[in-house]
């Protein structure tokens, strides 16, 4: 900061909290002082240094660093801003608050900028309460407090974070730091709470962040203290098997930070971890693509009504005649059936929270199948006469049938508690199983991927089940290729697509992800040539950046490196990420990469994505040279 009564700048104080500025400000020599050589009156040369407290802004200090005269230093001397020393007349006083103003608006700038060290990330509550503000947080403090104070059981609800646990931990570490005891906060001391949980200062939040572990204030972390943390965070984030496991990864942790083995992590190598982690994630968030995309995707001038009218109806009318054989195909479903028994291979049954049962079928005389079809089935002791389609998620080239049934309907609980009850392991072969009847295979929108060079497969929750049968089939056809390329020959002549990109969104407990371990597995072991881009995402962790899932993240790295790439949440060799998927930039990121061609987008859920999803890929198709097609897969 630089002006023309002085030179000025700006420098951190200890822990982020404080902006410091210094300036040198010439003072005339009080009457009677001596004079120079030549006659005039001498000056002192003052450097001060001024405070500002970065969260409020406010002046905390202002202190007389040195006295200059002929060379000679003179004794330091601090001053508040209610005294008033000898050499602050009111010009001088004058002078001081105007630099504290500078100082004030250049700390405000870096809040809102960025400043050196400056990251995302250590977020302590979500994007709504924060736009909320006090004003939100002040509303809850009057309905909850009692003769104006707010109970400590109630101060999660305050501030609008569910996870009480979490917040009971953020709450200890914010009234160490401010000396706060007892049960319960008064309002003043709520707004000091809520000021420093919203600090826009990544230095700040980090520093919160390392009180909620080092409890004693002493610099040291604990293997013990890790291990709590790891399990408040697991528990935030409904992650039962990492809670499970907090021992093994707080093992991992010290094996990594305690560089000096002594049986403790110093407070410095966990910040400079969780630096490189938010840097790294503000690094991989920002766009690497040249603006001529988001040039193309600028809104165009409103097209004439008659000619949108006829780009909509087009677009109906193409998804309908798409689904029309496989509509036809079920409706004669009564007179082509071909109901027969199956052996049953092997169970495997996923207890709640997962709640599923996977199921493997000996493949019967004459069954042939592709990837992206649906066979019903029934089983007599649950009910003789329903029956129930389900996705197959074996590949064609498997020696089975596969399939994967989310257990909470009726007849599909009825189903799991049916073989619960013969699987005394939660995977069980070579017994007597229940009987089951197979009718199929039908037809259904998914097995039209082979007709595109590239596809975006999306499936949410169980309706990943055919989205993992095409990946292992398309992989299975890579092979192939690359065989017949070598002069071998291959078992097929069909097409092949050369690139997918497969998103599971799961909105389940952990758990679930156990479902197809073992086809991801095999996907990222096969899939030589990268024509595989997989994508999990967990929706009961909080988002990348959150300071309730910072140490997931934390871990998700750590284990990566030592476990050969094994995913901390999923389990498979493939990086979860969380929260939800930013479709938008999904759609973007593809039509950018596969200009002028035909995109096949398949979706297997829940509705509530189906209409995004479809609107998407309408939009870019008109906004971009890329084509997507949408298919809706539900069954």
């Amino acid at each position: 900061m630089r002006n023309s009564a002085g030179v000025a700048d700006a420098a951190e104080a200890r822990g982020g909290v404080h902006e410091r500025a210094r300036f040198l400000e010439p003072v005339p020599a009080p009457r009677g002082a001596s004079r120079d050589g030549d006659g005039d009156d001498a000056e002192h040369v003052v450097e001060i240094t001024l405070d500002v407290d970065r969260a409020g802004g406010k002046l905390v200090a202002v202190r007389r660093a040195k006295e200059l005269r002929s060379g000679c230093a003179g004794e330091d001397s601090d001053v508040t801003p209610g005294q008033s020393p000898s050499y602050a007349h009111g010009a001088r006083r004058a002078r001081i608050q105007q630099v504290s103003q500078e100082v004030r608006a250049l700390a405000s700038s870096r809040r809102r900028q960025g400043g050196p060290g400056s990251a995302d990330g250590l977020t302590f509550v979500g994007r709504a309460d924060a736009s909320a503000g006090w004003a939100a947080v002040e509303r809850r403090f009057d309905e909850e407090a009692t003769d104006g104070l707010l109970h400590r059981s109630k101060f999660a609800k305050c501030i609008g974070m569910k996870e009480l646990a979490f917040a009971g931990g953020l709450l200890d570490a914010l009234a160490r730091r401010r000396r706060i005891s007892g049960e319960s906060i008064s309002k003043p001391e709520m707004v000091e709470l809520w000021d420093q949980i919203s600090d826009h200062s990544f230095d700040s939040r980090l520093h919160t962040f390392i009180d909620m572990i080092d409890k004693d204030n002493d610099g040291r972390i604990s293997k013990e203290d890790v291990k709590e943390m790891i399990e408040l965070s697991a528990k935030a984030n409904n992650l039962t098997t990492v809670a499970q496991h907090s021992e093994e990864y707080a093992q991992l942790m010290m094996e990594e930070l305690d560089t000096y083995n002594g049986g403790y992590i110093q407070v410095f190598e966990l910040e400079k971890l969780l630096r490189q982690t938010a840097s790294q994630r503000s690094s991989a968030g920002t766009p690497t693509n040249n603006g001529n995309l988001s040039q193309r995707l600028r809104p165009t001038a409103k097209p004439n009504a008659l000619l949108q009218w006829y780009h909509g109806a087009s677009h109906s009318l193409n998804q309908q005649l798409r689904m029309a054989p496989y509509a036809c195909e079920r409706m004669a479903r009564p007179l082509r059936s071909s109901a027969r028994p199956v052996d049953v291979l092997g169970v495997a049954v996923y207890p709640d929270p997962a709640s599923a049962v996977s199921l493997r079928f000996s493949k019967p005389r004459g069954f042939r199948y592709r990837s992206g079809q649906y066979v019903f089935l029934n089983c007599p002791a649950v009910s003789p006469s329903q029956w129930r389609p389900f996705y197959i998620t074996s590949a064609p080239q498997d020696d089975h049938v596969g399939v994967h049934i989310r257990t909470v309907g009726g007849w599909t609980h009825e189903l799991g508690n049916v073989f619960s009850k013969v699987c005394p392991q939660p995977t069980t072969e070579g017994r007597s199983f229940p009987e089951v009847l197979m009718d199929g295979p039908y037809g259904a929108p998914t097995q039209d991927y082979e007709q595109y060079d590239v596809v975006l497969l999306v499936g949410l929750d169980v309706g990943a089940a055919p989205m993992v049968s095409i990946v292992r089939d398309i992989i299975s056809s890579s092979s192939n290729m690359r065989k017949r390329s070598d002069g071998d020959d291959g078992s097929s002549n069909r097409r092949s697509t050369r690139r997918a990109y497969f998103y599971w969104v799961n909105q389940l407990e952990q758990a679930s992800f156990e479902w197809f371990r073992g086809a991801m597995d095999e996907v990222v072991q096969r899939d030589d040539e990268g024509v595989i881009e997989l994508h999990n995402y967990c929706t009961s962790v909080h988002e990348e950046g959150d300071a309730r899932s910072t140490l997931i993240s934390v871990l998700q790295s750590l284990n990566h490196a030592a476990k050969n790439g094994v995913d901390v949440v999923s389990g498979p060799r493939v990086k979860t990420h969380f929260g939800r998927p930013d479709w938008r930039s999904v759609y973007e990121r593809i039509a950018f990469k596969h200009r002028q061609q035909r995109i096949g987008v398949f979706y297997c859920g829940t509705p509530m994505l189906t209409k995004e999803l479809r609107e998407l890929a309408h939009n870019f198709s008109k906004k971009t040279r890329t084509r997507f097609e949408f298919h809706n897969a539900n069954l």
